[in-house]
């Protein structure tokens, strides 16, 4: 199954990516703002930009049958 993890370099997202990757059946799509060094070589990164209306998705989600969503605003305290 191909899953796909916002927010995958955050800490929750983090957590999600290290426990599924213990699951042999599982193949990971990390949807990112930007390429990070700091993921697993076995997660497949996909470009998407900044979290917002009107991002695209559509190559992150290709053949995705399970999405997780864990990207979120934080650390912004005076916007």
């Amino acid at each position: 199954m191909k899953v796909l993890v916002t927010g995958a370099t955050g800490f929750v997202g983090g957590a999600v990516v290290r426990a599924l990757l213990r699951q042999a059946d599982i193949e990971l799509v990390a949807a990112v703002r930007r390429l990070s060094d700091t993921l697993p070589i076995e997660i497949k990164q996909v470009l998407v930009g900044d979290l917002m209306v009107g991002t695209d998705y559509s190559v992150a989600l290709k053949s995705v049958g399970v999405v997780i969503h864990t990207a979120a605003r934080v650390h912004i305290m005076d916007d």
